[in-house]
């Protein structure tokens, strides 16, 4: 999500979607687009524009993602380390995994 970009969350958009900060797609929790720029809503539906969902948690002030390359659900969790904080500890440092992927552009291939 947004990797070397901003992702765009609902408290500054104003609803329940994320935004791709490159393009300025938008896609809700059930992984459809529901916006892109300069298009209508017929064109917008026309392109049944859609990304994968993945399992997500948010624990330890970080946000984990979950994949399986079987689809399969979680069958571990991340303890929480913070909720209990007996030791003092925090998190320091940057926690980024770049991903490279290809992709193209849809309206490229009309």
């Amino acid at each position: 999500l947004g990797v070397g970009g901003h992702v765009v969350t609902e408290s500054e958009s104003g609803d329940d979607c994320i935004q791709c900060p490159f393009h300025g797609w938008r896609f809700g929790g059930d992984g459809q687009c529901k916006r892109i720029p300069n298009l209508n809503e017929s064109e917008l539906n026309a392109l049944k524009a859609v990304v994968k969902k993945w399992q997500t948690i948010e624990k330890n002030e970080v946000i984990y993602v979950w994949h399986h390359s079987e689809d399969k659900d979680p069958n571990r969790y991340p303890q929480d380390f913070l909720g209990n904080n007996d030791h003092n500890l925090s998190l320091k440092g940057i926690f980024l995994k770049l991903v490279h992927f290809n992709y193209f552009n849809i309206r490229s291939y009309k």
